[in-house]
């Protein structure tokens, strides 16, 4: 820790460089699939997804399962890029897997996941960095703006 303002005096060089973010779709490189079976208390599914926690507390709230009573199979994932660390889509086949009380296989549209997607919010970055004589940095102050809507 020191001062950065200080460092910045003391700087043989200092760039500064603002970068900006658009709105970005996380969208994956194939569709969001997933099958899901529901039985009396218990939920099973096979999804693509990045993480197992999340659709876990997914199954318990759409389903009323306990956790020791979901079993998540983590399949092959293409390309996720941030889309499938959300477990928003297996949430309409685990209730239709309960009311139907059968295995249900859903398969959305690059449309369909295009409108009800997770975006990444603009941002804005300021960095601004002091380098000593050897070009290594010796102070860096980084300023970011996003909106999570």
């Amino acid at each position: 820790m020191g001062n950065v303002e200080e460092a910045f005096k003391n700087a043989s060089t200092v760039i500064e460089y603002e970068y900006t973010l658009p709105i970005q779709a996380h969208a994956c490189m194939e569709p969001l699939t997933a099958t899901a079976n529901v039985v009396e208390d218990s939920c099973e599914f096979w999804v693509p997804i990045q993480s197992q926690d999340v659709p876990v507390l997914v199954a318990m709230q759409a389903a009323g399962s306990k956790p020791e009573k979901v079993k998540v199979h983590m399949t092959y994932l293409g390309g996720g890029f941030g889309r499938k660390v959300e477990a928003d889509y297996v949430i309409a086949l685990i209730v239709a897997s309960k009311l139907m009380n059968r295995s249900v296989k859903v398969t959305w549209s690059r449309e369909a996941d295009m409108r009800g997607g997770v975006y990444r919010p603009p941002t804005l970055v300021k960095l601004k960095a002091g380098l000593d004589a050897d070009n290594l940095p010796i102070g860096i102050k980084s300023k970011s703006c996003c909106s999570f809507c």
